[in-house]
């Protein structure tokens, strides 16, 4: 059962059924981001990063642009901090990529990173740093995290559509995006964890609460929980 809620209510409640229109807004469960993983794992497309981009999209809770344009030097690992100062974004129909500063100012962040984060981002920097080496003098030093093996800027479009592929290969419903999916996904454990929504808001980087909301899902386990706190005393 998958509902949303209304920006003046925590979201576990006041909750409406799923439509047609917003069937694709619900974050995955644990099983089903799990199987799309370790689905991904096993692709060799995309210089192999579609586990890596998976994991870190579901860690850090990142928009797409934000990931792709997420460069090492707003990455401190020993700090546990990532800090958001621009996003990428690909022109429909167009190969090229634009980075730019965040559209509103709410954006431009610093969020945390729990230790499984940065040791996941340090073996990816082991790895990149060993394309770095055999690229040699064609190594496009564009700092980026997300790069090919010869430091240019991933084709945002053909991970997204891979990604879809690797969903449907691991069997998930399609009402599930599975780079977007990651971001509901983070969100919404999040709002399992905390009723500091203002402290949610800020780390997901929107302008108002009202768009927080909207990507949290309330899973089964937790619905069946209102169920029973909504009989308590009644039986």
């Amino acid at each position: 059962m998958w509902k949303k809620g209304e920006i003046e209510r925590p979201p576990t409640l006041g909750m409406e059924m799923v439509t047609a229109s917003n069937r694709t807004k619900r974050a995955p469960t644990l099983d089903e981001l799990q199987a799309i993983i370790a689905e991904a794992d096993q692709s060799k497309a995309i210089h192999g990063l579609m586990g890596f981009i998976l994991r870190l999209a579901a860690h850090t809770g990142l928009r797409r642009g934000e990931l792709f344009g997420l460069r090492w030097q707003d990455v401190d690992l020993n700090a546990g901090r990532i800090t958001v100062r621009q996003a990428a974004s690909q022109p429909k129909g167009k190969a090229s990529t634009i980075f730019k500063t965040p559209k509103t100012e709410a954006g431009l962040r610093s969020i945390s990173i729990e230790p499984a984060t940065v040791d996941l981002l340090r073996k990816h920097m082991v790895e990149v740093r060993q394309w770095q080496l055999a690229a040699g003098s064609a190594w496009a030093n564009n700092d980026l995290v997300l790069c090919d093996p010869v430091g240019q800027v991933l084709n945002m479009s053909d991970v997204s559509k891979l990604a879809g592929k690797i969903r449907d290969r691991a069997r998930v419903s399609r009402d599930v995006l599975p780079i977007h999916g990651t971001r509901h996904y983070n969100i919404s454990q999040m709002a399992k964890l905390t009723k500091d929504y203002a402290a949610i808001q800020r780390r997901a980087g929107h302008a108002s609460y009202e768009s927080t909301n909207r990507y949290i899902t309330t899973d089964e386990e937790q619905d069946r929980n209102l169920a029973g706190a909504a009989l308590k005393g009644l039986l």
